[in-house]
Order: structure tokens, then sequence, then C-alpha cells
């Protein structure tokens, strides 16, 4: 069947770990970034984001929903520090 990470961003990581997905800290282009409360300006939710690219000065670029405003799709760079982990 479908693998499905459904709930809050902030336990994303923790659902994928248990639905066997691959989790780590460095991020790769295609994965999802994961932020838990307050990192990178993430609510107490926490906020997912696609990784469109990792850079050489370990920065990545993402995109994103409801960064900056409800229903806005944004595309940012970032450290890639800044996320908990991310989900391959």
């Amino acid at each position: 069947g479908k693998r499905l990470i459904t709930g809050n961003a902030k336990e994303w990581l923790s659902k994928a770990k248990e639905l066997w997905f691959i989790t780590w800290r460095s991020p790769k282009p295609w994965s999802i970034a994961v932020y838990l409360p307050g990192d990178d300006g993430a609510s107490s939710y926490g906020h997912v984001a696609y990784v469109e690219s990792v850079q050489e000065n370990w920065t990545i670029i993402i995109s994103d929903m409801n960064y900056q405003w409800k229903n806005i799709v944004t595309k940012r760079t970032v450290s890639s520090y800044s996320a908990a982990g991310y989900i391959y």
C-alpha cells in the first residue's frame, strides 16, 4: 500500500522513520526538509518544504507553502542546518 505522512509537520521525521522512509541530517535535491517549531521561523506546528537544490555553501533552495502567507508558494534560500532533518 501507499505510505503517506500526515499530521503536523513537527511529527513528520518520526512518522517517516516509522513508515521506513530514509531520513538524514544532510539534504538532497527532491527531499523534504522538516522544521521543528521555531526553526527558521516555523510555527508551533513545525513546517515542511521541498528541497529544490543543494548549494556548495551549505545552503539549500526550498519551495514551500504557507510560510509568509496562507496558500502562497515561496521559493527561498536557507541554511541547510536550519532543518531538523530531511526525508528522502
